[in-house]
């Protein structure tokens, strides 16, 4: 049986309330539980992003970012359909 993927989001419109710290934290628990972790930074100030250093270590997973290229129009859709879920919330 295929295992479902489980979908965390964390959301709250105020500012400082400690979001972009308790996703790099819990991506990085996962992660080293050897869980499988893709986190989406969807704040234009693009904070997790600069946190985690994306531009400077996505060399080292290239295969994991081709593959991602590779199925964008998927992943395009899933994002689609966590936005509308959250709107609904």
């Amino acid at each position: 049986m295929k295992k479902e993927a489980t979908i965390i989001a964390l959301v709250n419109q105020k500012g400082g309330t400690a979001k972009t710290t308790t996703v790099e934290n819990l991506g990085i628990g996962l992660s080293k539980q050897e869980k499988k972790v893709l986190l989406i930074d969807a704040d234009t100030q693009a904070s997790l992003t600069i946190s985690l250093k994306a531009n400077e270590i996505k060399s080292i997973f290239k295969e994991d970012i081709d593959d991602i290229k590779a199925h964008q129009d998927e992943l395009w859709q899933v994002m689609k359909s966590i936005l509308q879920r959250l709107s609904t919330i």
